[in-house]
């Protein structure tokens, strides 16, 4: 399916819960093009909030979903998820995220915040058994799970699949960057870290740490 931004209006937070029941949604397109009655495309310049859900709001819970994702192009909001782009007070448990073959890679993520594999950015919210495998070359920040994580548990994660910068920022195996009192604990990650630019942070499971932010129990092959 082909998700694409019709308007530049504010997204509504999703305050359900969504269980996939172990299904797949496959074969997912994140584009700034639309079609407009006619059936001819039409570029729309925002993509903020992009992601299978826009924003998690408070109280809502996914879980038990697999997304497969073939194609994002001219992504450019500060924050892309695959799952959400935003979640705020949500539960995300037992959901994975990967490329629809092995030779998929994303190219189009160019915006100024962060990329996550599940989340752009994540505030009091808990990501539990979760997986990333997929491929992305970015000129933003990245991380296999979240980008920022702000007072956010991230536990039993695990990511895989390359991450390459063409511009200088940050790329975290699991997280981008951990806030307040965020924590990555029991986390593994094989992700491949590639950049040759001056000035880039690469954190083979966390980018960037706060004052009073943890890892505990985790690994990387960086």
């Amino acid at each position: 399916g082909v998700f694409n931004i019709a308007g530049a209006q504010t997204p509504v937070a999703f305050e359900g819960i969504f269980d996939g029941n172990g299904k797949a949604i496959s074969n997912i397109y994140f584009t700034n093009m639309y079609k407009l009655a006619s059936g001819s495309p039409k570029m729309n310049g925002n993509t903020a909030n992009m992601g299978l859900f826009s924003v998690l709001g408070e109280g809502s819970v996914v879980k038990n979903l697999t997304v497969s994702i073939n194609y994002a192009d001219k992504i450019t909001g500060e924050y892309f998820g695959i799952i959400a782009s935003k979640a705020e007070g949500a539960t995300i448990v037992d959901c994975a995220v990967k490329c629809e073959t092995a030779t998929t890679k994303l190219t189009g993520v160019t915006g100024a915040g962060a990329m996550g594999g599940i989340v752009g950015y994540a505030k009091n919210t808990v990501i539990d058994g979760c997986t990333a495998n997929f491929n992305a070359s970015v000129t933003n920040s990245l991380g296999g799970i979240a980008g920022v994580a702000e007072n956010t548990a991230i536990r039993n994660c695990v990511t895989s699949g390359t991450y390459t910068h063409a511009a200088a920022s940050v790329l975290g195996g699991v997280a981008v960057e951990l806030k307040g009192t965020s924590s990555v604990k029991n986390c593994y990650s094989t992700a491949v870290l590639e950049s040759t630019l001056a000035g880039d942070v690469l954190g083979g499971v966390v980018g960037k740490l706060g004052e009073n932010t943890a890892v505990e129990n985790c690994f990387s092959n960086v």
